[in-house]
Protein backbone atom coordinates (compact mmCIF):
# COMPACT_ATOMS: atom_id res chain seq x y z
CA UNK A 1 0.00 0.00 0.00
CA UNK A 2 2.53 2.30 0.68
CA UNK A 3 4.36 2.11 -2.81
CA UNK A 4 0.84 3.25 -4.18
CA UNK A 5 1.20 6.87 -2.63
CA UNK A 6 4.97 7.30 -2.09
CA UNK A 7 6.49 9.84 -4.70
CA UNK A 8 10.66 10.54 -4.98
CA UNK A 9 9.82 12.99 -2.14
CA UNK A 10 6.98 12.25 -0.17
CA UNK A 11 3.50 10.64 0.02
CA UNK A 12 0.13 11.92 -1.21
CA UNK A 13 -3.27 11.32 -0.54
CA UNK A 14 -4.64 9.94 -3.95
CA UNK A 15 -3.08 9.09 -7.18
CA UNK A 16 -2.75 11.62 -9.72
CA UNK A 17 -2.29 14.40 -6.67
CA UNK A 18 0.55 17.26 -7.75
CA UNK A 19 0.75 18.81 -4.22
CA UNK A 20 1.63 16.08 -1.43
CA UNK A 21 0.25 17.52 2.42
CA UNK A 22 1.91 18.03 5.36
CA UNK A 23 -1.10 16.24 7.28
CA UNK A 24 -0.89 12.75 4.84
CA UNK A 25 2.85 12.62 5.60
CA UNK A 26 2.51 13.05 9.39
CA UNK A 27 -0.30 10.32 9.64
CA UNK A 28 2.18 8.29 7.18
CA UNK A 29 4.63 8.76 9.53
CA UNK A 30 3.12 7.67 12.62
CA UNK A 31 1.68 4.53 11.19
CA UNK A 32 5.00 3.66 10.60
CA UNK A 33 6.20 4.66 14.20
CA UNK A 34 3.48 2.38 15.12
CA UNK A 35 4.12 -0.83 13.47
CA UNK A 36 5.30 -4.08 14.88
CA UNK A 37 9.30 -3.42 13.34
CA UNK A 38 9.13 0.73 12.64
CA UNK A 39 13.07 0.30 11.52
CA UNK A 40 12.24 -1.71 8.26
CA UNK A 41 10.26 1.32 7.36
CA UNK A 42 13.34 3.70 7.74
CA UNK A 43 13.38 4.79 4.23
CA UNK A 44 9.74 5.66 4.51
CA UNK A 45 10.16 7.69 7.59
CA UNK A 46 13.22 9.61 6.64
CA UNK A 47 11.19 10.43 3.46
CA UNK A 48 8.09 11.81 5.31
CA UNK A 49 10.22 13.90 7.79
CA UNK A 50 12.45 15.67 5.46
CA UNK A 51 9.22 16.45 3.75
CA UNK A 52 8.02 17.96 6.68
CA UNK A 53 11.34 19.52 7.89
CA UNK A 54 11.66 21.42 4.38
CA UNK A 55 7.60 22.63 5.05
CA UNK A 56 8.47 23.92 8.37
CA UNK A 57 11.24 25.70 7.22
CA UNK A 58 9.54 27.37 3.95
CA UNK A 59 6.69 28.24 6.38
CA UNK A 60 4.09 26.77 4.04
CA UNK A 61 1.20 27.84 5.70
CA UNK A 62 -2.10 25.76 6.31
CA UNK A 63 -2.01 22.31 5.34
CA UNK A 64 -4.20 21.92 2.24
CA UNK A 65 -6.31 19.60 4.70
CA UNK A 66 -6.76 21.17 7.42
CA UNK A 67 -8.44 24.72 8.05
CA UNK A 68 -5.63 26.04 10.39
CA UNK A 69 -1.90 26.44 10.83
CA UNK A 70 -2.12 25.57 14.63
CA UNK A 71 -4.16 22.50 13.84
CA UNK A 72 -1.26 21.45 11.14
CA UNK A 73 1.28 22.08 14.31
CA UNK A 74 -0.62 19.59 16.30
CA UNK A 75 -0.73 17.03 13.93
CA UNK A 76 3.19 17.46 13.64
CA UNK A 77 3.37 17.67 17.00
CA UNK A 78 1.45 14.19 17.36
CA UNK A 79 4.65 13.14 15.69
CA UNK A 80 6.84 13.69 18.60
Amino acid sequence: MLKAFETDSSFITYRGERNASSSANCNVLLCLLRTSEPAQYTKQMVKCISFLNEGWKSNNGPDKWVSAKSDSCLIIGDVN
